[in-house]
């Protein structure tokens, strides 16, 4: 939580800096991914996005865009590699383009498309006139009324192996086992999910899980699993890369399971099966096929 304040109160000042003021009020910043849940510890690839005002004129929008993206990546923030910054104009619109948008995600179910929506359903503002967000807000949690677009956007939670054999042990590939593909992202993505169908606005992960224990859309024993397999990752996954940067390499999702523990060893395997039985839920949850 305090290292996505600090990162918060660093893309705002840079905000401040970088854009006219006379574009503060017809403008809201927006991060998305692992800081729009507030989840990021080590600096992630930069996932943001504008809403402009209505009838905003904006005299050399495209280069204050690219000024402030580039900057971002001068102190240390790594350019997105899919593109999702300020300074793609497909991720910079108006309130009515986001509208238009919007409504897009809900007419098309394609892979690109249920990326993207993924993307921004985690967004928060950080900067300008946050009152601007609310009606692309609005308009995302309004999709949580389309069960066909909720069935075929819960069904990612599902694409990747979960890494367990047959027998239940954890199966490990020559690079160890990748904890976002088989732990982290199907708990994130399957959260989300459930958070759009029941109307929760939240957009941290263990917030929308309590939220759903609470309102009861979510077994409490599932949900008290699922935050600890989720905390059991993150800070294996953190250790690792701590280490693999000390060395001087560049840090990845791979954890070694020869570099772990006992202790380590039998929270990977059991928080996998955790993860399992979520899958298995989220499945039944929105008729998916396994």
């Amino acid at each position: 939580g305090l290292l996505a304040a600090l990162n918060g109160r660093i893309i705002n000042k840079a905000w401040g800096f970088l854009v006219d003021e006379r574009y503060h009020a017809g403008s809201c910043l927006m991060v998305m991914g692992s800081e729009g849940r507030g989840e990021q510890i080590l600096k992630t690839d930069q996932d943001n996005a504008l809403v402009i005002a209505d009838g905003l004129e904006w005299d050399g929008l495209e280069a204050a865009m690219e000024r402030f993206s580039q900057t971002l990546m001068d102190i240390g923030y790594p350019p997105c590699p899919g593109k999702v910054m300020v300074n793609n104009p497909a991720w910079r619109m108006t309130v009515s383009g986001w509208r238009g948008r919007i409504a897009h995600w809900r007419s098309q179910t394609d892979g690109q498309a249920a990326l993207d929506l993924s993307i921004a359903l985690d967004a928060r503002p950080v900067a300008g006139n946050t009152d601007l967000f609310d009606p692309v807000k609005q308009g995302l949690m309004g999709l949580g009324e389309d069960e066909i677009l909720l069935h075929h956007l819960a069904r990612a939670t599902l694409h990747f192996d979960t890494q367990l054999t047959f027998f239940g042990r954890v199966k490990a590939g020559d690079q160890g086992v990748d904890i976002k593909k088989a732990g982290i992202f199907p708990v994130v993505h399957g959260l989300r999910c459930l958070a759009l169908r029941h109307g929760i606005p939240d957009t941290g992960t263990f917030e929308r899980c309590d939220l759903l224990v609470d309102r009861g859309h979510l077994p409490r024993t599932l949900g008290r699993d699922l935050k600890q397999a989720l905390s059991a990752f993150q800070r294996m996954r953190l250790r690792t890369q701590l280490a693999t940067l000390d060395a001087g390499g560049t840090p990845d999702n791979f954890i070694d399971t020869g570099n772990l523990g006992r202790l380590d060893r039998e929270m990977l395997r059991d928080g996998l099966h955790v993860i399992k039985d979520f899958r298995e839920s989220i499945a039944r949850s929105f008729r998916l096929s396994t």
